[in-house]
């Protein structure tokens, strides 16, 4: 049983998104998490994303899903991970809740400006930018 934050970190260093593994030891790890955590998970599944920005990681798959169970509340946590190093994961998140109809209008602008910022970019991996920009082109 996964009780507290690091121990969740400690766990997801340890896996390898591209591993052939990796859907089953993701999902044998949220099976595993302590309902003492609650959405303090999505910190440490969001520096995974961050740590492999490249890697699908199954997308949408476990980590993905499990961390939309506390919505809205991961939002504020989505925007820093994004503004500290975009992943093809965050920026997946964000065009899911941008396609929620539950979407703000706060949220919404946030969002698409972020995404502009890295659709834009020159230091950032072609795969990111080019995710971002058709996540742009579609919800603008």
């Amino acid at each position: 049983m996964v009780t507290d934050s690091q121990t969740l970190r400690n766990r997801l260093g340890r896996l390898d998104p591209d591993d052939d593994e990796f859907e089953l030891q993701a999902d044998e790890l949220v099976m595993a998490l302590g309902p003492e955590l609650g959405g303090s998970v999505c910190q440490p599944f969001l520096e995974f994303f961050e740590a492999h920005p490249l890697s699908y990681a199954g997308a949408p798959g476990t980590f993905v899903h499990h961390i939309e169970t506390f919505y809205p509340s991961y939002i504020p946590a989505l925007v820093q991970s994004v503004t500290r190093r975009p992943s093809l994961n965050g920026i997946l998140l964000m065009n899911r809740v941008l396609n929620s109809p539950d979407c703000g209008k706060q949220t919404r602008e946030e969002f698409l400006r972020l995404l502009q910022a890295v659709a834009a970019s020159e230091t950032y991996e072609k795969e990111l930018v080019e995710l971002a920009a058709r996540y742009l082109s579609r919800h603008t």
